[in-house]
């Protein structure tokens, strides 16, 4: 098909007017548009949802570079990522998050980024890539800070797009349980709750290297700067479900009013005041009854709302950043 003159094709000896020339026109531009459309679906096409052209590309490179050897089966998978075992050239088990970039089931990210000031120039909420990029990148900083600061946490290795590499925690390609896994597997005791319990309080407070080798963090593309301006809403939150997960178990816990001051308490910074203060708290807590502390969550609930709500109010640095 050759066009000629602007108001005529010519095919042969034969001349079409113009309203079939157009006819024709539309045919051929659909066709080349199916044509580009099929290749990028092929491009983004993935399988569990995280393993697409451009994910392969990624791990091609890491491949190259001597960060892997090989990359094995998935061990864990949640609603943003799924984690594979991996294995380094020098023969050093290691995780890989791959973040979910085709189906984004963790639509909620937006409140955990918005605000941060690490994020504040290179957040992209209408590019879904872009967004899981930062995300891996958030996760990958928070990891960094924590086992700079000597707690038991993976150690990241390396961050690319939205692929994040970083130690493993378990034996020969098995991951090691989740604490709600583990205490039925292991039949864990009253008191080796109640010690867990204490060294996540520990964590919680002051990012402080706990004693016990038993208990690792895995998981902190949530957590955010302190001045954030949902932060205290997330610490209210946690402090609930915390305290919920062990007083489950029997755990004498503090209320999440009690647990909510004890972390935020500028005055507690020295190790010795903090141990201390908690010596206080664990003799108050052992020497109430179950009943007691179910009855002290279910009346701290709104006055913690409270509490929130007036020290946001008492913080210029907050109001600054919520105006901004």
């Amino acid at each position: 098909m050759v066009r000629s003159l602007p108001g005529t094709l010519s095919k042969g000896t034969q001349t079409l007017p113009r309203s079939i020339i157009k006819g024709f026109e539309a045919v051929e531009d659909k066709i080349q548009a199916n044509r580009f459309r099929e290749k990028d679906k092929a491009d983004r096409a993935t399988h569990q949802q995280v393993l697409d052209r451009r994910t392969y590309l990624v791990l091609l490179k890491l491949f190259k570079n001597g960060l892997l050897r090989e990359v094995n089966e998935c061990v864990s998978t949640d609603k943003e990522a799924n984690v594979h075992h991996a294995m380094s050239p020098e023969g050093r088990e290691l995780a890989v998050k791959l973040y979910k970039t085709s189906i984004l089931i963790f639509k909620d990210r937006d409140r955990y980024v918005t605000g941060e000031f690490r994020f504040r120039n290179d957040y992209a909420r209408s590019n879904p890539r872009k967004m899981v990029s930062m995300w891996a990148e958030k996760e990958y900083r928070n990891l960094l800070r924590l086992s700079q600061a000597g707690i038991h946490a993976l150690v990241p290795r390396t961050q690319r797009q939205h692929v994040l590499v970083m130690d493993f925690v378990g034996d020969d390609g098995n991951a090691a349980s989740r604490l709600k896994n583990t205490v039925g597997q292991y039949q864990l005791t009253k008191e080796q709750l109640t010690r867990i319990y204490w060294d996540t309080v520990d964590i919680m407070k002051k990012c402080t290297k706990i004693a016990t080798e038993e208990l690792w963090v895995i998981g902190v593309s949530q957590s955010v700067e302190h001045d954030h301006p949902h932060s205290l809403e997330f610490l209210r939150r946690d402090a609930d479900i915390i305290n919920k997960f062990f007083r489950n178990y029997g755990v004498h816990t503090l209320s999440a009013r009690e647990l909510f001051d004890y972390i935020v308490d500028a005055g507690l910074a020295s190790l010795e005041k903090r141990a201390a203060h908690v010596e206080k708290l664990r003799e108050m807590c052992e020497g109430r009854s179950m009943t007691d502390i179910r009855l002290s969550t279910n009346t701290t609930s709104s006055t913690l709302v409270n509490a929130i709500k007036a020290r946001l109010m008492e913080s210029p640095e907050r109001r600054i950043l919520n105006r901004k």
